[in-house]
């Protein structure tokens, strides 16, 4: 049986093959190919002449990618929208079972699939309106995020099967014969863990804050510097320091914020980690996670930095609240509340032991098991068109 995948995310194509500069790469789909025969992958292209650094190779044996026209945000989705849906209309074509993701590729993919009336395999990874509305507070945004919200309960509502990366997201899209599963993308190996800190640990200065993640807008980088702004003003006894890691769009009016506000003493950006021992080497170095977003699904960078034994400060929203403390949690969009909680984390050491060792074994029920199988097993039985 041959699987056709449908996910939001961008690839690359090279004349060696297709690569991916973060997640999906070849031993992903690798694990699909232990319930399917072959699996096609369908997503947006750029074309490089060599692979960029710090690449993984996502195309192999049996695993393919069918070419979805490129593009950067919505207003360029939409210019391109025409060729977008001419290719879109080629998937049902490509093979016998289907797995739509949420996003712009799975809604144009989706009416393509309605029109052939092939039977799909709903997963649903994010609140598809929080992630558009909520960063853009114009009409027309709202309107699109409602129209998309819509759409996205549709998709979850009538197919064969839906699964989500948390329970929140469960509530808000459920699907009309209750043939529902929870389960998280996000597979922690050995590697990632370290262990839980010590008092010690907690005592080297200066203390340090850190985010991981795509700097966009959605991730909430803004709201962490005016928090750090408020904080800079607090009469602290000891020295403390803000790092942001991860490449992304909102660097620059980021760093123009910084630079207005004059924050240089206490944030820096540290653009892209390469993911293992020197990612790993530089959480170790941090006190406290901090995932500032305005939506979320599951989020790896989270759960890594719990793994290596980092208390954590995050957002009320997505699947934030099934992983973190209630008392670690701070609302959406509420600066002043962010900067009092990191103010309290630098100053109540003691309970960063107790979190530290609370996160740490939290991480640990996201280590790769049998899980993966049942959930394959279980897209395998409600994803076929046959």
């Amino acid at each position: 049986m041959k699987l056709v995948v449908v996910l939001e995310h961008h690839f690359i194509r090279c004349p060696e093959g297709v690569f991916t500069p973060l997640a999906f790469g070849y031993t992903f789909w690798q694990e699909y190919l232990t319930v399917f025969d072959e699996v096609c992958v369908v997503a947006r292209m750029g074309y490089k002449q060599y692979p960029p650094q710090d690449t993984l190779i996502a195309s192999g044996d049996k695993v393919t990618f069918y070419d979805m026209t490129d593009y950067c945000g919505m207003w360029d989705f939409m210019a391109k929208f025409f060729p977008f849906m001419w290719r879109a209309m080629r998937v049902p074509q490509l093979g016998n079972s289907f797995i739509l993701f949420s996003g712009n590729v799975g809604v144009v993919v989706w009416f393509s699939l309605i029109l052939r009336r092939k039977k799909y395999f709903f997963r649903c990874v994010g609140n598809v309106q929080l992630g558009i509305a909520t960063e853009n507070k114009n009409f027309l945004y709202k309107y699109i995020a409602n129209v998309y919200h819509f759409i996205t309960k549709m998709q979850a509502k009538h197919a064969a099967a839906s699964s989500y990366t948390s329970d929140y997201l469960r509530r808000i899209y459920p699907n009309k014969n209750n043939k529902e599963y929870v389960f998280s993308n996000v597979e922690l190996l050995d590697c990632v863990f370290s262990k839980p800190k010590t008092i010690e640990d907690f005592m080297q200065q200066p203390f340090r804050f850190i985010s991981v993640g795509r700097v966009e807008k959605q991730k909430g980088h803004h709201w962490l510097l005016q928090a750090v702004k408020h904080l800079k003003d607090e009469p602290l006894s000891i020295p403390w320091s803000v790092s942001i890691v991860g490449p992304g769009s909102q660097m620059e009016p980021l760093q123009s914020y910084i630079d207005t506000h004059k924050l240089h003493n206490y944030v820096t950006f540290h653009g892209s980690i390469k993911w293992g021992k020197p990612l790993f080497d530089f959480l170790d170095k941090a006190h406290v996670f901090v995932l500032p977003s305005l939506t979320e699904g599951m989020s790896r960078a989270l759960l890594e930095g719990m793994a290596r034994g980092l208390p954590s400060i995050a957002s009320n929203t997505g699947g934030n609240p099934e992983v973190v403390s209630q008392d670690c949690l701070v609302d959406v969009g509420d600066i002043l509340g962010l900067a009092e909680k990191m103010k309290s984390f630098m100053l109540e050491t003691p309970k960063l032991v107790e979190l530290s060792r609370s996160n740490w074994e939290t991480a640990q029920k996201f280590k790769h098991n049998s899980t993966k199988q049942q959930f394959l097993r279980y897209t395998y039985e409600n994803s076929s068109s046959s």
